[in-house]
């Protein structure tokens, strides 16, 4: 029998996801949600709020171990990567307008 071996994670690390964003920071492994996550401590510009992600193991594309300073040197990119997943510098929500028409529901 094969016996699996679990050993807790903890680094910094360039992380791959699929939809092709790719963040860094230092990450280690966690249990949540009755699975195992990696939680990302996201590098960022200095002055910026800190962002820490969960990251399923289904959404990881790669994982590369790097030192702190690699991982700082991609600071600027995850700050662009964190807007377009809308973590960061969000517009104002735009107005909703709500059409009330019939297609929703008949008033005979």
């Amino acid at each position: 029998m094969i016996e699996q071996i679990k050993t807790a994670f903890e680094g910094h690390v360039v992380v791959e996801m699929f939809g092709h964003r790719r963040l860094s920071g230092f990450g280690r492994s966690v249990p949540a949600f009755g699975t195992e996550f990696l939680r990302l401590d996201v590098a960022l510009p200095e002055g910026e709020a800190p962002v820490s992600l969960m990251i399923s193991a289904a959404g990881i594309f790669s994982v590369a171990l790097v030192s702190e300073e690699r991982a700082a040197a991609l600071a600027t990119n995850n700050a662009s990567v964190l807007a377009m997943m809308q973590l960061r510098d969000r517009p104002p929500a735009a107005a909703w307008k709500y059409n009330d028409e019939s297609r929703f529901y008949d008033d005979e």
